[in-house]
């Protein structure tokens, strides 16, 4: 049982780092709501993705879990805001992954598809999610991408996606792809500067790897 008392001294000494999941989520939801909700949870990231609906069936009611699926969007969007901020040049492939790390973890269970245009001096003008689950050509458009680096009028794009499986290595329709992706910015002028795929905790940069 949740003992108030020592939750609130642990934060006095602590903030909110020093307090557990569950004393977290009973701040939000009450401590008997929490301890149903992650009772039986191997994986809290479940959280982060799991609709309405779900939230209700473990615990949450149904007022809670709209308001939480809008916290956890609102915090996602100012983590997006605040990397722009801190690594607004991207210097490096590690530059990459770690701007769109807290973006591959709103869905950490399905690839993602990530395009970065990038102004003269490879700052950061925006990030966008074009494709969400299974991706190959079909599914990542080409014209999507540089549609979005044309709106904001940007001097080079870097593409990255990720591997659930957390295996970094790109597979032979990753490399197929990066290349029409390149071929296309030689003809509009962007060049492609690099595809990242992101795996767990590292990632590979396909022009490191000899394939841009």
């Amino acid at each position: 049982m949740l003992e108030r008392s020592e939750v609130r001294e642990r934060f006095v000494l602590y903030g909110y780092h020093g307090l557990s999941e569950l004393e977290l989520l009973s701040a939000v939801i009450g401590a008997d709501r929490a301890i149903r909700v992650l009772d039986g949870l191997s994986d809290t990231r479940y959280l982060l993705v799991a609709g309405e609906d779900e939230l209700v069936k473990r615990g949450f009611t149904r007022e809670q879990a709209r308001r939480f699926r809008a916290t956890v969007a609102l915090a996602q969007r100012l983590i997006q805001r605040a990397n722009y901020s801190e690594r607004e040049q991207i210097r490096s492939p590690s530059c990459a992954y770690e701007l769109l790390k807290p973006l591959i973890s709103a869905y950490p269970y399905q690839e993602q598809f990530f395009v970065v245009p990038m102004d003269s001096k490879n700052r950061v003008l925006c990030v966008e999610r074009i494709a969400l689950g299974i991706l190959n050509a079909a599914y990542v458009g080409i014209r999507e991408i540089y549609r979005i680096a044309i709106r904001h009028c940007a001097a080079s794009v870097i593409t990255a996606h990720n591997h659930p499986s957390g295996d970094p290595h790109p597979s032979p329709d990753d490399i197929a792809l990066t290349k029409k992706i390149t071929d296309a910015g030689e003809l509009v002028g962007i060049p492609h500067l690099d595809h990242i795929v992101i795996g767990d905790g590292v990632c590979t940069s396909l022009r490191e790897a000899g394939h841009i």
